[in-house]
């Protein structure tokens, strides 16, 4: 019997005449999305203030993308679409700076002022649309190429 490495607890059963999940409302002000009952102190006066715009961004758009994997009662089918999506617009801003997804858009100018690769972005995604798919592992090399993916691109 192999052992069951664990990422997440269940994945929550969907309902199969759920609506998909909303798009992004646009940042009504600074601290739009991370008031979330899941949030953890992400504008941490630790954070040099000139940081905390962008890490306020990320967070926006992780918090949002990992909402999309995980929150309601959307069919899987709608949530890998949406995350699909996501995927597009990041494409679009990294090619031509804009992509029409206000959580995305939000990420441009600290991308490039920050240097940051849009790859991660990208792997994020990969990861939130692996749990809609996964939700254990048999070898824990398997949760760490999940981590790549999910919690190194945060961290």
């Amino acid at each position: 019997m192999s052992k069951q490495y664990s990422v997440a607890s269940t994945i929550a059963p969907v309902n199969s005449s759920a609506t998909p999940p909303l798009p992004p409302q646009p940042l009504a002000h600074a601290w739009h999305g991370v008031d979330h009952y899941e949030n953890f102190p992400v504008g941490s006066w630790l954070v040099p203030a000139r940081l905390r715009p962008a890490v306020l961004a990320i967070y926006r758009f992780a918090r949002y993308a990992d909402d999309v994997a995980d929150e309601g009662d959307a069919v899987v089918t709608l949530r890998e679409a949406r995350l699909d999506e996501l995927h597009a617009a990041l494409t679009a801003a990294e090619s031509d700076g804009a992509s029409g997804e206000p959580v995305v858009d939000g990420l441009g100018g600290y991308v490039v002022a920050h240097g940051l690769d849009w790859r991660h972005f990208h792997d994020l995604l990969d990861a939130f649309l692996q749990d809609l798919r996964i939700d254990s592992y048999d070898e824990p090399e398997a949760v760490e190429d999940y981590c790549r993916r999910s919690a190194n691109p945060v961290g």
